[in-house]
């Protein structure tokens, strides 16, 4: 059996990255942010697009153009089974739109979903329920294995991770009661928490990672109090080093508190709790004031405050590119009859 992956971004890659390290012949083609991502992961992608696969899987993303809608056509006319990784309940209306008006326009045979809340917003859409799966969030199952084989490295002072969106306008009307002060002025996410995370942590270090979708130079004004960090390699890698993750609903901060790591989801309001997970490890703290940020930080970083896993760190992983792989055979079996 033979597969055909297909992948534009990160968040859609994973269900791909998955599949290949299931040791399946998996063909891997991606465009934009996700030819690094995968590539990070030690991933060889394919040079060209084999003529007979058994199946066809695509991460998908929000964008009207995606390339992922070619390849859902092209397993319809070849009459095998199409499948899509969903990787979060956010935007699920515009997936498989493109420039049309029906929602499930270009959707495939089959959804591969992380929770269910996306499952019931699909239904609500109109798809078939007994087609779609859950098979848990296959980053989880990674980022445990990956550090498995990491000793946190001793450092003379605290460090802070602190993990940026990309730079756009984004507070508006609905941010003026945000538990936050939002009258900066450059109306940014990452400016307004980077304010209060600089007032409360003076004597630390603080490593700014930037979003794929960042320039240094955006962050220019902070060169001289943090590291500006937009190298190569997995965030996780970084993450397990240092003391506490801040930022706001990047997959990184879930990926971050399941595997001990100190974490913040820092909202500024509590409207974007919509935005991250709908199942979080236990132990992620998620903060939608600045005195209660400022409180977290303090607590975090005493001396006495000890790394711990969530309590439900068995239930997130769900080997899920396990469970996707066997819902693909079984299919594939099905078609052949």
């Amino acid at each position: 059996m033979s597969i055909l992956c297909f992948a534009e971004n990160p968040g859609g890659a994973n269900g791909i990255i998955a599949l290949a390290m299931q040791g399946e012949n998996t063909h891997i083609i991606a465009e934009g942010s996700a030819v690094k991502y995968i590539q990070d992961h030690g991933i060889i992608l394919s040079d060209g697009v084999p003529d007979q696969v058994s199946a066809i899987v695509v991460g998908a993303s929000h964008s009207h153009d995606s390339g992922s809608f070619e390849y859902i056509l092209r397993a319809k006319e070849q009459g095998i089974p199409s499948f899509s990784y969903v990787d979060a309940c956010v935007n699920t209306e515009f997936r498989f739109k493109g420039h049309t008006d029906d929602p499930l326009h270009y959707a495939p045979d089959f959804l591969f979903v992380t929770e269910m809340a996306t499952e019931k917003s699909y239904i609500n859409l109109g798809f078939d329920a007994s087609r779609i799966y859950i098979v848990g969030n296959p980053r989880y199952d990674f980022v445990v294995d990956r550090v498995e084989g990491l000793t946190k490295q001793s450092a003379p002072h605290k460090t802070v991770l602190f993990l940026a969106d990309p730079v756009v306008p984004t507070i508006g009307a609905d941010y003026k009661n945000s538990g936050f002060n939002t009258q900066s002025a450059e109306d940014v996410r990452s400016f307004v928490l980077l304010e209060t995370l600089f007032s409360k942590l003076k004597n630390h270090k603080i490593i700014i990672k930037l979003h794929p979708r960042n320039h240094a130079d955006e962050f220019a004004a902070y060169k001289n109090n943090a590291t500006i960090y937009q190298g190569d390699g997995l965030g996780i890698d970084l993450a397990f080093q240092v003391d506490m993750v801040i930022g706001t609903t990047t997959s990184l901060l879930a990926e971050s508190a399941l595997v001990g790591v100190p974490t913040i989801a820092a909202l500024l309001t509590p409207q974007e709790r919509q935005w991250l997970p709908h199942i979080l490890p236990d132990n992620l703290i998620v903060s939608t004031d600045g005195n209660h940020l400022g409180r977290a930080i303090e607590a975090i970083m005493d001396d006495g405050y000890a790394r711990h896993y969530p309590s439900n760190k068995e239930g997130l992983c769900k080997k899920a590119g396990v469970k996707m792989l066997d819902i693909i055979k079984q299919h594939c079996m099905i078609e052949a009859r």
